[in-house]
């Protein structure tokens, strides 16, 4: 199944979901993963509810429960622990999950192309040659951000249709620092015997590639 079916089955979920939680495909996965998430979550919830201080909250949960329970008689709430439980997989993946994936695939696909590696440390060299690279650096690198952009097209890795993140700049500040960091202090390649690594895409909480290892080399010069 080619991949733009598989993105077809997730938009259709968004139209449909009573029909496509019940029609079999590669989406079931994905909602697996999101139901084991979302159960862990409101197991979390119930703990927080048991052991809740009002004149203390500790965290987010406390403070949502605090709002919930003193909002709960207004006619215009929206506060409820379903909505809190969404939030919490939100944060979860869109923290976390999403950036290690993208460099997942970066890694894996300058790994199979080294021309392009050795493209973006030459302008790494060439422009931030010595201290940690910083954000504000991106505008010295534009042949490296092009290959950033290009691995975030190629695998839009949220597998199930379009979302517009309200944290997608802090991530894709923590991809840049990571990426560049890494590519100036090592040289990525294939292990002995191994030709390729394999560009088709997994379905899960996000799209991400099959497992697969690399030879990380140190630079001379790092």
């Amino acid at each position: 199944m080619g991949a733009g079916l598989k993105f077809t089955f997730f938009q259709l979920y968004e139209v449909f979901p009573w029909l496509m939680s019940r029609i079999p495909g590669p989406h079931q996965k994905t909602l697996s993963h999101f139901k084991f998430i979302y159960d862990l979550v409101k197991e979390e919830i119930e703990k927080h509810k048991e052991n809740q201080s009002l004149h203390e909250p500790r965290d987010f949960i406390d403070y949502y429960l605090l709002q919930l329970k003193r909002s709960k008689n207004e006619p215009s709430n929206t506060y409820d622990e379903d909505n809190l439980a969404a939030c919490i997989v939100d944060f979860f993946i869109a923290g976390t999950e999403t950036s290690a994936t993208t460099l997942q695939w970066a890694l894996l696909y300058i790994t199979n192309h080294p021309d392009v590696q050795d493209e973006v440390y030459k302008e790494i060299q060439t422009n931030c040659s010595s201290g940690l690279i910083c954000y504000q650096d991106r505008k010295k690198l534009p042949y490296t951000n092009a290959v950033i952009h290009e691995i975030l097209r190629i695998n839009y890795i949220l597998s199930f249709g379009a979302r517009i993140c309200l944290g997608e700049q802090i991530a894709r500040m923590e991809i840049f620092l990571v990426f560049t960091n890494l590519l100036r202090n090592f040289r990525f390649q294939l292990p002995r015997g191994v030709k390729r690594l394999s560009e088709e895409p997994m379905n899960g909480l996000t799209v991400h590639p099959h497992s697969y290892k690399i030879c990380a080399i140190p630079r001379h010069n790092a």
